[in-house]
C-alpha cells in the first residue's frame, strides 16, 4: 500500500487529506485531484492517520471524523477501456509536461488511435489498435494527467507488474494495476493537434538508424561535464556516427549528414528506430514500426 500512504503522507493544507480512509474492506487516499484505493484485510473501518498506517503496530485512528472525508468525485459515463503495457505507459509519459501555463500539457492524451504526450521540445507517442476507442470524444482526445500515470507505473513497480487497464469517463479516468484502483479527473482543454508538428516524410527525406540506449551514458557524462566546466547549455553536437560535447567524442550509431544539435536529456527518452530528418533545425521523426511507437525531437542551435 505504499502508493496509498506516499498520497495521503503529502504535505496537505488540509488535514483531512492526511488521513486513509478504510470502508467495507477498501482503503482509500486523495488529494481531491486524485484517489489511490487499495483492498485490506483485518481493518476495521474508520479514518486512520497516514503515517504509520501500513505498519499494524503503528496504525492509529484520526481524530477527526469519517464524514469528513470527502466523496469521490463523479467520473461521468464510460467512454472506452484498454489494456496497457506499463512499459508503454512509460515510454510515452517520459514526453509530458510539468509547466503549469500550457496545463493541457501535464499528461497523456487519448485518441481513436493512439496515446500521446508532448512538453513542445519532445512528442511520443504510441499506436492503439483500430476500434478500441470508438466513441466520437476520442477524436479530440481525453487526457489522463499526470497524477494518475505516475502513480500508476509506480504501483506497478511496487507490485512488480507489466501492464494496466485504463478505463475512460466523460468526467475522469480509472487505472487499475493489480489490486490498486487510481481514479482522476481528466485535465479539461483542448489537446494540440500533435499531427502538424509531425515531419512529413518525403523523397528529399534523410534516414539514419537510431538507437535510444546508446545515449543514456553520453547523457550522464554529459551532465559531469556541465558541473566540472560551469557549462550551462545541453547541447550534444551528431555528426557522422559521432556523437560531440565540447572536446569530447562518443562513437553512436547515428549517421547525419549535417551538424545537428540536440538536448542531452532527451535523447535516451525518445524511441529506437528508423529517424527522419531534412536539416538542422528542422524536428526530426523516429519511427519503430515493431512496437508502434514513434517520437519527434526538436534540435537546438549548435
Amino acid at each position: 500500500m505504499r502508493q496509498l500512504v506516499s498520497l495521503a503522507s503529502k504535505r496537505q493544507t488540509l488535514p483531512i487529506l492526511n488521513t486513509v480512509l478504510v470502508r467495507k474492506g477498501v482503503a482509500m487516499a486523495t488529494d481531491l485531484d486524485g484517489v489511490i484505493e487499495h483492498p485490506v484485510r483485518d481493518i476495521k473501518d474508520g479514518l486512520y492517520q497516514s503515517h504509520g498506517f501500513a505498519d499494524p503496530g503503528l496504525r492509529v485512528k484520526s481524530t477527526m471524523s469519517p464524514q469528513d472525508f470527502p466523496d469521490p468525485f463523479p467520473l461521468g459515463d464510460k467512454l472506452g477501456e484498454m489494456e496497457v503495457d506499463i512499459s508503454t505507459l512509460q515510454f510515452v509519459g517520459k514526453a509530458m509536461s510539468s509547466e503549469e501555463t500550457r496545463y493541457y500539457l501535464n499528461g497523456i492524451a487519448f485518441f481513436h488511435d493512439c496515446m500521446v504526450a508532448t512538453d513542445g521540445h519532445r512528442l511520443n507517442l504510441a499506436k492503439i489498435k483500430a476500434g478500441t476507442l470508438s466513441h466520437k470524444r476520442f477524436n479530440e482526445g481525453i487526457i489522463l494527467p499526470r497524477f494518475a500515470i505516475k502513480q500508476a507505473i509506480a504501483a506497478a513497480k511496487e507490485k512488480r507488474l507489466v501492464r494496466c487497464r485504463i478505463t475512460l469517463f466523460e468526467k475522469g479516468s480509472q487505472i487499475v494495476v493489480g489490486k490498486y484502483r487510481i481514479s482522476a479527473k481528466n485535465i479539461e482543454g483542448t489537446y494540440p493537434d500533435y499531427k502538424r508538428v509531425m515531419p512529413e516524410i518525403t523523397g528529399e527525406t534523410l534516414k539514419t538508424r537510431f538507437i535510444a540506449s546508446q545515449f543514456e551514458p553520453i547523457r550522464d557524462a554529459v551532465r559531469t561535464i556541465m558541473k566540472q566546466e560551469d557549462k550551462t547549455i545541453p547541447a550534444l553536437t551528431l555528426y557522422n556516427g559521432t556523437a560531440f560535447f565540447g572536446d569530447h567524442r562518443w562513437p553512436v550509431v547515428a549517421k547525419f549528414r549535417v551538424n545537428i544539435g540536440f538536448n542531452a536529456r532527451y535523447l535516451p527518452q525518445v524511441t529506437s528506430g528508423e529517424l527522419y530528418y531534412t536539416n538542422d533545425t528542422s524536428p526530426v521523426r523516429i519511427i519503430n514500426e515493431k512496437l508502434g511507437y514513434e517520437s519527434v525531437l526538436m534540435p537546438m542551435r549548435i
